[in-house]
């Protein structure tokens, strides 16, 4: 009988960014319904509200959970994407020495030379694959997420 390892984190956007997007989404829509208001134009009050909801919600409620088990690592951008590495196409996991915050962005990134990130800010994991590209994943708790996949192996 084989002992199954497996891991789950996740890491959500600082609550100073959220409050940040939160204020921001605020300043918007009282600019969008003090400028529809007086003039009566209710309808293009309730789409710009519809549409800002749409850009501001998936940021405000961003974060990452990587799921790691013997068949490799998945991680979920919520809401946005996903992606699975499994293990035979991974070569090298490690904790990412530079956490760096939000300098690199948030959410799917293009990091350049062939790495890609799910990113909130704080610390990561660099995952390095077969084919050459590699992922960065933020995740409250790196050395956790590297010991169960070097347990699973």
């Amino acid at each position: 009988m084989s002992v199954e390892f497996t891991a789950v984190t996740t890491a959500r956007l600082s609550a100073n960014w959220r409050k940040a997007l939160l204020i921001g989404f605020a300043a918007t829509l009282v600019i969008v319904w003090v400028s529809a208001l007086p003039s009566g134009y209710w309808f293009g009050g309730g789409i710009g509200t519809l549409l800002m909801s749409a850009g501001f919600g998936p940021l405000i409620f961003l974060s990452v959970t990587i799921h790691v088990n013997q068949a490799g690592i998945r991680a979920t951008l919520f809401p946005i994407f996903r992606v699975s590495l499994p293990r035979d196409r991974i070569t090298d996991v490690q904790i990412l020495e530079a956490s760096g915050g939000l300098q690199e962005g948030m959410g799917l990134r293009s990091m350049g030379d062939r790495t890609w990130g799910l990113v909130v800010g704080g610390p990561a994991i660099h995952v390095q694959t077969v084919s050459g590209k590699s992922w960065v994943l933020s995740t409250p708790d790196p050395a956790r997420i590297v010991a169960t996949f070097e347990k699973s192996t």
